[in-house]
């Protein structure tokens, strides 16, 4: 199977509304969200939390393509730098 094209798209993944009932409700902050051990630490400003200093790019999916017709996506990381490089 030899891969015909790989392509980014845009993709806009819908995120539950915590506030709804049947949500269920994590038992504890993401790690995401709490103070962790990196380099950005030692600075006040940015040590509370990992949101605070990354940046917040659009999402988007990688499309791929064989030559037998069979596809598969993902989810990618890191918005624009990335859709260029999978583009390119």
């Amino acid at each position: 199977m030899k891969i015909k094209s790989i392509k980014a798209v845009t993709a806009d993944f819908l995120r539950p509304d915590k506030s709804d009932d049947t949500v269920s409700k994590e038992s504890r902050p993401s790690w995401n969200d709490r103070p962790v051990a990196n380099p950005m630490t030692r600075y006040p400003r940015y040590a509370k939390s990992r949101p605070s200093w990354t940046p917040n790019w659009e999402n988007f999916g990688c499309l791929i393509e064989a030559e037998d017709g069979n596809w598969g996506f993902a989810i990618a990381n890191h918005g624009k730098p990335v859709a260029t490089i999978i583009d390119e």
